[in-house]
């Protein structure tokens, strides 16, 4: 079969534009592939910042907890030492009124908790 001069230029119009369109797919596919990697190394970079962000956060929140935990603890021990010193104050002062003046007061026998049968029986439960 032969070919005259138009088919000739018709064939190497066609497999240029073959050449072309495979260079171009080529191009694309690499193209492709480089913005593929691309889009992993920012996701790793923005994982890694995210999780150092994440950890800054959790480790600020998680100390002014604890520090708030603290605070109040000390509160609340502060108030309890108060109320005991209160107590104690008001002991002291009923102590020293009834060493003053013991007349004053009749003595009492207190009944031994331990002599008790309640105490022994809720003892062993």
């Amino acid at each position: 079969m032969k070919l005259n001069i138009r088919q000739h230029v018709l064939l190497l119009i066609f497999g240029c534009c073959l050449f072309t369109f495979l260079v171009i797919i080529a191009v694309a596919f690499y193209t492709f592939l480089d913005i593929q990697n691309a889009v992993r190394e920012e996701s790793n970079i923005l994982d890694n910042k995210l999780s150092d962000s994440l950890g800054n956060f959790s480790e600020t929140s998680i100390k002014d907890r604890l520090a708030q935990n603290a605070e109040l603890r000390a509160l609340y021990i502060d108030r309890e030492l108060s109320v005991i010193g209160e107590d104690v104050k008001f002991l002291s002062n009923s102590i020293s009124n009834i060493l003053k003046s013991p007349e004053q007061y009749n003595s009492r026998k207190i009944a031994e908790i331990r002599e008790q049968e309640d105490f022994f029986l809720a003892s062993r439960i």
